[in-house]
């Protein structure tokens, strides 16, 4: 039995909210929260509820402009997003918590340490071909050619992720 197979038993049925994290909410988990969102829905998954916030967020700004464009790209619309502040509501909430970097999970584990661990995620877990980062870096502030870059890595990492909640047994 994998890694994973332990924690998703672990963790009981399929979760009903999924919380995608990132530092701002505005760049990288926008992204991931339309992608996650979409896929489950072209799967066939509508028992999943799928959010996003920050552990450090701008609240109330909305995704970067390159953070919309590269959801965009890969079928995705972020323009409507409102960046939030991971909580303990939305921390309790949220059956997996999926995050952009270690760092995010650390935060997670700090802030939340009730939670069980295996509940926090990272987003390249289920793409890690043991040669590439498990972080996925922020493009704040650099060029839409890196949000791309970005944005395709998401997108990859979503699509698995989307794969493994849809073989997920529900409750």
């Amino acid at each position: 039995m994998s890694a994973w197979e332990r924690a998703r038993a672990a963790l009981g049925p399929r979760p009903s909210r999924v919380t995608v994290l990132c530092t701002g909410n505005i760049c990288r988990s926008p992204i991931a929260e339309v992608l996650l969102s979409e896929r489950l829905a072209d799967l066939g998954v509508t028992d999943v509820e799928v959010g996003s916030a920050g552990t450090h967020a701008l609240v109330g700004s909305g995704a970067m402009p390159e953070a919309v464009a590269a959801a965009h790209e890969h079928g995705g619309d972020a323009s409507q997003h409102v960046a939030s502040q991971l909580d303990e509501s939305v921390a309790a909430a949220s059956g997996l918590l999926l995050c952009a970097t270690e760092g995010h999970r650390g935060y997670v584990l700090a802030h939340f340490g009730h939670l069980d661990a295996a509940r926090a995620r990272l987003f390249n877990e289920p793409i890690d071909d043991g040669d590439m980062p498990l972080d996925v870096d922020d493009p704040y502030g650099l060029d839409g050619d890196v949000y791309r870059l970005v944005g395709n890595v998401i997108a990859r990492a979503m699509e698995a992720w989307a794969e493994r909640i849809a073989k997920w047994p529900p409750a």
